[in-house]
């Protein structure tokens, strides 16, 4: 979701905003003011700005947070393929493996977007009925992913 800053004009994405906010000190704790000014600016929820604090972490060579990630992403498939009803075989060690491989790069562009803005993308979506194993998955930047969207092959 995009913010418009009416001084500059600038649309500014929500991590951009949170990364710069970040950099001026803020820490986007549960009780602190910039957190409930970036839950109304962007009708988001608190997890989503936790998530936007580990990024900014590792942006700035926090390695450590890097399993925590990638284990959310996976936690959050597990959960999407109990609801679609369909196989969950997604081993946490083979996708952290595969984001390790992928050296930043994007499966489709090949553009290098950095290891942590990949995302994991079901080459057939469960809401299709496919299969959350990691013969299913393919690593794509946020643009490539999201011109895909549930469609089975990218065009």
């Amino acid at each position: 979701m995009y913010k418009r800053n009416a001084a500059s004009g600038v649309n500014t994405t929500r991590r951009e905003w949170v990364f710069k906010k970040m950099d001026m000190g803020a820490q986007f704790r549960p009780q602190d003011p910039e957190t409930f000014e970036a839950i109304r600016l962007f009708k988001t929820a608190y997890n989503t700005l936790y998530y936007d604090r580990i990024y900014y972490r590792l942006q700035k060579g926090d390695n450590k947070n890097f399993q925590r990630i990638v284990r959310a992403k996976w936690s959050n498939y597990s959960m999407r393929a109990k609801k679609y009803g369909v196989s969950n075989d997604l081993d946490f060690d083979k996708l952290l493996e595969m984001y390790l491989h992928s050296n930043g790069k994007c499966t489709h562009c090949h553009i290098e977007v950095g290891i942590i803005n990949l995302v994991p993308d079901h080459i057939r979506s469960m809401y299709k009925g496919g299969p959350n194993t990691i013969d299913n998955i393919q690593l794509l930047c946020e643009k490539c992913n999201t011109k895909k969207g549930h469609r089975d092959e990218y065009k």
